[in-house]
Order: structure tokens, then sequence, then C-alpha cells
């Protein structure tokens, strides 16, 4: 009778190590891939260290930039200057998408119009 509970226990026993012991392994498996358990608290300071750092990186190379630009102004004429500026804002109201003053596209067409009507000879 001994024999007959010892193997239905075998038989009850052995599914569950066909099924447990796989498990087993491939959790043993993925706790030695990790490493030790790191501070979270050191690393957040760590980053933000790094951001802060990163951060003044960017505004000291910005603070370099507005001074060689204001170097380079200040080696040109008054002329040149007033030329950069009028182009600035030339390409600031182009990069925006806006059309310029409707008169100033007029007084183009009209020009472009009598100069090839005087080109023609008197009619056009």
């Amino acid at each position: 009778m001994s024999g007959f509970f010892i193997s239905f226990a075998q038989m009850l026993f052995r599914p569950f190590l066909l099924i447990a012991l796989p498990f087993t392994m491939l959790l043993h498996a993925g706790m030695a891939q990790e490493g030790p358990p790191s501070s979270t608290r050191k690393m957040k300071k760590r980053t933000r260290e790094l951001e802060k750092t990163k951060q003044q990186q960017q505004q000291e190379q910005i603070d370099i930039s507005a001074d060689l630009k204001a170097q380079h102004r200040s080696n040109q004429s008054k002329a040149v200057r007033k030329r950069m500026k009028k182009n600035q804002k030339k390409a600031a109201r182009h990069n925006d998408g806006r059309r310029e003053f409707f008169g100033v596209r007029w007084w183009r067409s009209f020009t472009v119009s009598l100069q090839k009507w005087f080109k023609k000879g008197g009619k056009g």
C-alpha cells in the first residue's frame, strides 16, 4: 500500500517538476544578469548634475556667439550696419511667410510695366 502512495505522489509531483523547474532556471538567469542594486537617489543626483553642466555649456555658447555678433557689427561701417539691419528684417519677414507691403508690390509691378511700355516704343 505504501508503494501505491509513493507512485501516486511521484505521479502528481512529476508534472510540477516539468513545469516549475524551467521557470526557476529562467528566474535565476534573469537575476544573474542584473547588476548590484544601485541607489536611485545617487542616479537622480548625477543626472541633475549632468543636466546643469549641459545647460551651463549651452549658456556659455550662446554668450560667446552674442559677443561675436556684436564684435562683427562694430567692425562694419554705418551704411553696412543699416543694410544688414534691413536685410535681417527682410529675411525675418520672408521666414515668417508674410508678403511685402501692398504698395511696394504695386509700385514694383507698375514700374516694370512702364519699362516694358517705353521699351516697345509707346504702345503696349
